[in-house]
């Protein structure tokens, strides 16, 4: 309880996700209280027959972060699932670090393998979604972050990654730049969009 309400622990709980294209889904699991920080997001994948393809846990690559939470997943037809994970240390647990990690669960395998999203090392990560497009192939990631030096400002985050490579391809501040100029037109100075 006291890791939850003083640490910022996240509580239990556990998310589905359904493939827009076809009748695949999967469900994630996040055990907080896991004594083994390795096991403390599991991943259930189904087919459309709801028989299991995959299972694994989502482990840090080489146990580089204490703490992971679950942001938002992905799922790729039979052919993979996109799990996207805040992972971060605090001061007490081997530094203050925090990156946004994509990992791949590919069909028939028990493990999820994870790489770093460069562009990420170091923001304070509130949250984010990812979705993929089967035009481009690639996966959208929309995150949110707190804007350097300031408690309530916050920036709006666009990226494309390659799903197999875990490559990014482009980032950028999404922000409507637009809408402020009228905003600021119309309320004034003091009324940012």
């Amino acid at each position: 309880g006291y890791s939850k309400g003083y640490g910022g622990l996240p509580i239990p709980d556990f998310f589905v996700r359904k493939d827009p294209n076809s009748d695949n889904y999967a469900v994630a699991m996040l055990s907080s209280m896991e004594s083994d920080g390795d096991k403390r997001i599991e991943i259930f994948w189904y087919g459309e027959n709801n028989h299991e393809i995959s299972h694994a846990y989502y482990a840090s690559p080489h146990s580089k972060y204490k703490y992971m939470e679950y942001v938002d997943m992905a799922i790729i037809g039979k052919e993979m699932v996109s799990v996207l994970v805040k992972a971060y240390n605090t001061k007490s647990s081997g530094g203050e670090e925090t990156e946004l990690l994509l990992g791949k669960l590919s069909f028939g395998s028990k493990e999820i393998t994870a790489s770093g999203l460069e562009f990420s090392k170091n923001m304070v990560i509130k949250g984010g979604i990812i979705r993929y497009n089967k035009v481009t192939k690639r996966i959208i990631l929309l995150g949110v972050v707190r804007e350097p030096g300031k408690n309530d400002g916050y920036i709006p985050y666009l990226a494309y990654v390659n799903p197999v490579d875990h490559k990014v391809e482009f980032t950028s501040v999404a922000y409507p730049g637009q809408a402020n100029e009228k905003s600021l037109e119309l309320f004034g100075r003091k009324r940012p969009y």
